[in-house]
């Protein structure tokens, strides 16, 4: 048998393994997050946060809201704390006033947020060919409304590049707690 089959074969099934990945997450995910990672792990830039779906519908019932966000922090995966984790505040605000039973006060309390996971275990890693990639599945991303603790809650997946210092969390909306 050559050599170069069971490289490919291994190749092939990492192939596999990511597409299932991307129907999973990027096609019908409910949050997504991407981050630029830097040597400063309270500071990462967020490149990307989407919430879709029913629990989007439940944060924000005019279905016209806009996130906004800037920075968050990141955990990377230590061989003694095998896990992804973030966190960041960010705010929701509902550009349709013209349906708002909330007044001006209100408002303003009910549109600061925070986003985390606080653990993803890693289950695999892919080191060669100048990558260096951390998967995690069975993370549970938490989406809480400050001004009344109100949590939503997503299945996540999380893929951190170590070499490109890039977060990709995609997450699947489970349910809300009170």
């Amino acid at each position: 048998m050559s050599p170069v089959l069971p490289v490919l074969i291994c190749e092939l099934t990492l192939i596999a393994i990511f597409l299932t990945s991307l129907k999973f997450g990027y096609a019908e995910s409910d949050l997504t997050l991407e981050m630029q990672i830097t040597p400063s792990i309270q500071h990462q830039k967020i490149s990307k946060f989407e919430i879709k779906g029913a629990s989007y519908s439940q944060m924000c019932p005019s279905g016209q809201c806009e996130l906004e966000f800037d920075y968050g922090s990141f955990s990377p995966p230590y061989p003694h704390d095998p896990n992804l984790a973030y966190s960041f505040n960010f705010e929701l605000h509902d550009t349709n006033q013209t349906n708002s039973n909330t007044g001006p006060i209100e408002k303003k309390f009910l549109e600061p947020y925070s986003a985390k996971m606080l653990y993803c275990k890693i289950d695999d890693i892919q080191e060669g060919n100048g990558q260096e990639l951390y998967y995690c599945h069975d993370g549970d991303s938490s989406v809480t409304r400050m001004f009344d603790s109100r949590d939503w809650h997503f299945y996540s997946i999380g893929i951190f590049d170590a070499k490109n210092g890039f977060l990709r969390v995609i997450g699947n909306y489970t349910g809300t707690a009170s």
